[in-house]
Parts: C-alpha cells; sequence; structure tokens
C-alpha cells in the first residue's frame, strides 16, 4: 500500500508539473480575439455554406460567421414583450403588403 501511495503521488506532482502558464498576452485594440478553449462550442464539421442565413434548415450557429457578423436583432424566447432586442438595428418598418422590410441602423455603426 505504501508503494501504491509513493507512486501515486509522484505521478500527481509530475502531472501536475505539466500545466500550462496562460499563453502569450494578445493586444486587444480592434482585433477579434476568439478563443474556444473556453467555452466548449468550436470545432464541428464546417461545410461550403451557399448562404450565411442561420434561419435556412440545414446551417448552424456554429459554423464560424457569427464570430464575424453581428445581427440586426437578438430574439429572447423567455419574455414575450421584449423578444426582438435591436442590436445593430434601431427599428423596422414593413410595407403594406409584407413584402418589404425597411431597417434603420443606429448611428455609429460601421
Amino acid at each position: 500500500m505504501r508503494i501504491f501511495s509513493a507512486v501515486f503521488f509522484v505521478l500527481l506532482f509530475y502531472l501536475a508539473a505539466c500545466g500550462s502558464d496562460g499563453g502569450d498576452y494578445v493586444p486587444r485594440h480592434r482585433t477579434l480575439v476568439i478563443d474556444c478553449s473556453e467555452v466548449n462550442i468550436c470545432g464541428g464539421q464546417i461545410a461550403d455554406h451557399n448562404s450565411f442565413n442561420p434561419y435556412l434548415p440545414g446551417t448552424t450557429s456554429r459554423t464560424g460567421y457569427n464570430f464575424l457578423y453581428e445581427p440586426l436583432y437578438y430574439y429572447n424566447a423567455f419574455r414575450a414583450k421584449d423578444n426582438l432586442i435591436p442590436w445593430i438595428a434601431e427599428s423596422h418598418h414593413f410595407n403594406e403588403d409584407y413584402t418589404e422590410v425597411t431597417v434603420k441602423i443606429r448611428a455609429g455603426v460601421e
């Protein structure tokens, strides 16, 4: 039993010494840095898409384009009162027969 405990603690200290120091500092001035190691959602199969529309059947939200493009609105399914939360869009207006929509983009968006 003593030998097992001694080997166990030696292995424990050996494995503890194999840790990472956290990596180098990355400057953040107007640069998008994506660290997938903390959120565990990166990876998977990235397909060759003909469309970047996330509402089309067969597309997923984890294909990478969601890191590049911000949405006009966020959707809150839990509160009917404010289920559309303006993000880039300030407001929108449909024409009379709902064939066109006019979206007002908030000031300062590049």
